[in-house]
Parts: structure tokens; sequence; C-alpha cells
């Protein structure tokens, strides 16, 4: 990179700023005036409102178009699919089916998608499959259930390779990012609480550094999309704020927030190499929030956890916590759409609303009402009193910074880049992860 250049990350925040100041709306996406919808408007989600008085499934979405639509035509080169895929959880089957192009002129590209066998990259893996890719994924041992489960999806036989592969060894990125036009890195531990918090950093950080770099040094990859998160966004919550991509999660320290800040690091390294870089190499940072929807892994995931002790009285009563939340085929789909539209780098917030966890309990028993998850939320000041009773250290820190306050994350930049995407809306979100842990031997219905 050219020395008169800037970073990477200045030049980014820079142009961010400079179209939120053209735009007149200080870079949120919201409909109308932001000073007179703020209290009632959200980027992608329901209206704030009286815990009282919510409706699951309606707010004010700002979206269009339909989820899978990307390509509505390819010539003669495109076969109309219907993905009905059947993916096995503890023994039983959870269909997911929606419409898919499958573009043959894509089996020319080669993308490489790291931890595959984790939550949200097993979506990217199937959907880059049926899109047509080639796909060469990485997981830590080939020697799993998880793994084995990636050539259930179809296309899997002809087009996807699996490869044994470590973080922490920078010699072995070299020879798997060979050949490749894209890397998607989504490699990437995901815990609140450890022993040792750099189980959690080293691998972030160190492996992003690792596979970055390996990417600069190889003239065939073009563009790295890297999955990170609003953890390295939003630090403690600043009541009334509206976040967007220009913010960075300062809040956090390695010993107390070890995943926190592995999301914030692993990000500023991925900036870093790519100002470094020996040549032009497009960066695109995907920033989700709470991940939930149907898994293709026995594993129960961080954020679909909190469900599963909803659903199963784990949790009596709720936190008074509001956050993004998102389905983990709109993180998948966005992902793989902004690699393809080709001219996109930064930081994208990918949010479908900001829901509270009281409203995503309630939106579970109008969805399915045989379910008793929690009806209320501990008040706040009882909670941070209680919390070391039943939460792990990294979870107590984590939520005596946000209990109780109401914040806003903005999903303007993905849609100012996608104006036709429509995310999944929550409820159904909610229901297809009930309906999914539901199909788990030791939930009894």
């Amino acid at each position: 990179m050219r020395k008169d250049q800037g970073s990477y990350q200045e030049n980014l925040d820079a142009n961010i700023h400079k179209k939120s100041i053209q735009s007149g709306n200080d870079g949120i996406n919201i409909i109308s005036d932001v000073r007179q919808n703020i209290a009632t408007k959200q980027i992608g989600g329901a209206p704030i409102q009286a815990e009282s008085e919510f409706h699951p499934g309606e707010g004010d979405h700002l979206n269009g178009g339909s989820l899978g639509d990307y390509f509505s035509e390819q010539n003669n080169m495109t076969d109309t699919l219907q993905n009905t895929s059947e993916y096995s959880i503890q023994g039983e089957l959870y269909s997911c089916i929606e419409p898919i192009v499958c573009n043959k002129s894509n089996n020319n590209l080669t993308i490489l998608v790291t931890g595959a066998t984790g939550f949200i990259a097993s979506h990217i893996v199937e959907r880059l499959l049926l899109r047509g890719y080639k796909v060469r994924a990485t997981t830590r041992t080939k020697s799993s259930p998880n793994a084995d489960s990636l050539f259930n999806f179809r296309y899997a036989s002809e087009n996807l390779t699996l490869h044994e592969a470590d973080l922490l060894n920078s010699e072995c990125w070299g020879e798997l990012v060979k050949g490749c036009d894209a890397v998607f890195h989504c490699a990437s531990p995901y815990k609140m609480d450890c022993n040792d918090p750099y189980e959690i950093i080293n691998p972030a950080i160190i492996g992003t550094k690792n596979v970055i770099h390996a990417c600069c040094m190889c003239d065939d990859v073009k563009t790295v999309v890297l999955t990170s998160s609003i953890a390295a966004v939003v630090g403690a919550y600043k009541d009334g704020k509206v976040y967007s991509e220009i913010d960075w999660n300062d809040d956090c320290d390695p010993n107390m927030h070890p995943y926190l800040y592995s999301k914030v690091e692993a990000e500023k390294i991925a900036y870093k190499v790519v100002d470094e870089c020996r040549k032009s190499l497009n960066l695109v940072v995907i920033n989700p929030g709470m991940v939930i929807g149907p898994s293709y892994r026995d594993e129960i995931n961080q954020s679909v956890q909190w469900i599963y002790n909803m659903i199963t009285g784990k949790m009596p009563l709720t936190v008074d916590l509001q956050t993004g939340w998102v389905d983990v085929r709109d993180v998948a789909e966005i992902h793989i759409r902004l690699f393809e539209s080709g001219n996109v780098s930064g930081r994208f917030i990918c949010i479908e609303g900001m829901y509270t966890f009281l409203d995503i309990s309630r939106t579970i028993r109008h969805s399915l009402p045989q379910l008793s998850p929690p009806n209320h939320s501990l008040p706040s000041f009882i909670a941070k009193v209680i919390l070391p009773l039943f939460a792990s250290k990294n979870e107590r820190d984590f939520l005596k910074m946000s209990l109780g306050k109401r914040i806003l994350l903005s999903n303007g930049r993905v849609l100012s880049h996608l104006p036709d995407y429509k995310f999944l809306p929550m409820s159904e979100s909610v229901k297809d992860t009930c309906d999914c842990l539901l199909s788990r031997p030791e939930i009894k219905r």
C-alpha cells in the first residue's frame, strides 16, 4: 500500500462519515427525520415500546425483496433449484426450504471457508455450494460428525474439499489459500467464559493475522470476508446511543471480557495486515448481532443457548437486556451477497432488529403456545445482586455493562449496498430456532 493513501480503516471511516454528511442523516438509515423518530423507530427492528405492548413479528423492518433471490436470471447459465436439504440434530430432521439459484459460471471460482463446521460458516458453505462455487473448507479435525455433515449438502460430493488446519500454525495457510479467489474467515472461538482468556484471544487474533497474511502473499486471493461481531462495535452500553460502523468497543479488558476483546483485536489486526499488504486486497467485515436460527451442528451456540434455557425452564425470568438479533441464514446470505457485489469493503452491522430478551421470550410464547418461556424480566437492580450466584464471571461483567439500557444499532450500510434485501422476520427466526431445538431428544415437547 502506498504511504500517501492513509490506512485502510482511516479511509473507510472518512468515507462513511462523508456519505453520512451527504445523506444528511449522520449515517443512520432511518425513514424520515432521525430526531423525530429515534424514540419509536430503529434500524431493521421493532419500535421501542413498553414490553407489555410488544407484538411478535411486527415492527419497522426497512426491508424489500426476498431472501435467496440475488440472482433473478442468469440466462442459459443457471438452473433454478429448490434447496430441500435436511440436516440432523441428534437424530431428528429439520428441513430448510427456500429458492436458491445455481450459477454454473461460479464453478470457475474457488472460495476458502475457515472454521467450516461452525454455526455461521456451515450455512455459508451450503449456500456457496448451491450457487455453484467450489468450496475449500477448513476444520480443526476432519474426524467429527460436524465435519462429516458438510458432505450432506447438495453438490458437496463434487465441489467441496475438507482440510485440517490450525489457526495458530502460520505455515499451513499459504498452501490452503493458493488457487482461491476469495477467503471467508469465519473460524474463531465463541464462548463467554473460560479458565484461560488466551484460549479465546490467541486463536482469534493470531488466527486472523495468519489467514489474512497468507492471502496478502497469494496473488490468487482478491477478497477476504471476515466474520466479526457487534461485540467489536458496542462496549458498555451508552443509553440512547445509536451505534454504526464508525463505532468501536473500547471498553473491553482481555482478562474481564476475553471474547469481546478477541473480536475487537481480531478486526484491528485484519485492517493492519491489509494496510501493510504488498498488493490490493479487498476486506469486507460482517458484524452480526445475536445469531439464532436452525443449526447443522450437534452443539448449541452461545446465542441459541439463551433460547434453549428459555424453553427448558432453566431461565424462569429473563434479564432486562436489549441487543441486536439476526437469523444465521441472513448472516450467511449477506456474507455472500456483499462478496458478489464486488465493489464493497469495510464493516457491515448485520441485524434484523433490536429486541429485549423478554421480547424474544414472548415471541416464543406467541409462536409455540405449548411452551412456557419466561413472561417477566428480573429487575436490573436485583439481577446485579444475584448474578454472581448463576452467571460466569465474564457473563456477569458483560450484563452489568448493559442491563436496563436501550441502544440502537444501524444496519443502514447493509441496506444501502443491498437495497432489495429483506431480512427474515424475527418471529420466524425464533420459531425455527425453537423447532430445531425441540428435535433434540433431551427436550420433552
